[in-house]
């Protein structure tokens, strides 16, 4: 296997170009920023992952980060996604004659591929040639990948010590390369909540199996899921998984449309610390190349859980009746 990086930094020009400027900035001024294809392409990417798909609430927020940093204040934000998007972009106009250097650092500490072995792990064997696509901008504290491009904030990678950008990069790696092969088996219905939660959870559980422990750190250092929350899930595995089984229960048995399944596992991101946990059981009990078997396979993932979880509780996570709907909901 040959993997072959690309990068692209025309977002990381834009925004010079807006910031790197001695008069006073106007909000036409940022406007012209979200004009621009890079940051055009961003939004029509990124925005529906956080909410924020209109330009206004980006050019609000990026011109609030701006007049803080004009009146050299800090960001006293307590709403997390709003911090998170105010505080990385005043570090960046406060940064701005530095940014290419900047991003010339990151550039050179992902071309040494450090995070590719760890990804590939938990990913089936891959032939033939591989193109990653990274583009660098400035947005918020955030990695993501879309449509085979990763989405990285550089304010938010050089916030990172070096283990924990490896197990960032790592973790997106899988994202990339399981969606670049085209390994994700969807519904023949598509996705509705009840799909969309399973691949959710056998998207992130798996991933996270590449460095969970890292991450743990920075899904709390940037407010992600409350402190202690991620111990209090995985010292309490069969509370949360009883409570998800009842909530499939009345969302899939008893027809109960006020359940809504994706918003409780994205609540805190228990997502996270869940779906690994059950990764991880997977992994004990049947072993790595079982685990692998299910990359991509949502109801393949919640069996294989099943089963193991059986055989370490003497009972199974979900009722059969609730299982036989599962697969009732995949095939038909």
């Amino acid at each position: 296997m040959n993997i072959i990086l690309k990068h692209n930094i025309e977002g990381i020009n834009d925004f010079i170009k807006v910031f790197q400027s001695n008069t006073i900035l106007k909000k036409a001024d940022i406007k012209w920023l979200f004009d621009t294809k890079s940051y055009e392409k961003l939004l029509n990417l990124f925005g529906q992952n956080i909410g924020l798909t209109k330009k206004e609430e980006w050019i609000d927020l990026f011109y609030e980060a701006y007049i803080l940093n004009l009146n050299s204040e800090g960001c006293v934000e307590k709403d997390t996604l709003r911090k998170n998007i105010i505080e990385p972009v005043i570090w960046a106009i406060s940064n701005v004659d530095k940014l290419l250097n900047y991003t010339e650092e990151i550039m050179h500490f992902i071309d040494k591929k450090t995070y590719i072995n760890r990804a590939l792990r938990y990913l089936p064997k891959i032939e033939g040639n591989i193109e990653l696509n990274f583009y660098y901008y400035i947005f918020m504290y955030n990695a993501c990948v879309e449509e085979n491009i990763v989405l990285l904030d550089l304010p938010f990678a050089k916030k990172l010590n070096e283990v924990q950008l490896t197990a960032l990069l790592a973790h997106e790696m899988h994202h990339y390369l399981k969606d670049y092969l085209n390994l994700s088996e969807y519904s023949k219905n598509a996705f509705n909540d009840v799909t969309l939660t399973l691949w959710a959870l056998e998207n992130e559980g798996i991933a996270d199996m590449c460095s969970f422990e890292s991450l743990w750190a920075i899904y709390e250092e940037f407010g992600w899921t409350d402190k202690g929350l991620i111990t209090e899930i995985l010292e309490n595995t069969a509370k949360y998984i009883s409570d998800f089984n009842d909530k499939m229960q009345r969302k899939i048995i008893n027809e109960d449309d006020s359940i809504n399944l994706y918003e409780f596992i994205m609540q805190n991101q228990i997502i996270h610390p869940l779906g690994y946990k059950m990764a991880k059981t997977i992994e004990r009990d049947f072993g790595i190349e079982e685990l692998k078997r299910c990359v991509g396979k949502p109801l393949e993932f919640i069996l294989k859980f099943n089963q193991a979880y059986e055989l370490e509780n003497g009972i199974y996570a979900f009722d059969e009746n609730l299982i036989e709907r599962l697969i009732s909901i995949y095939n038909s």
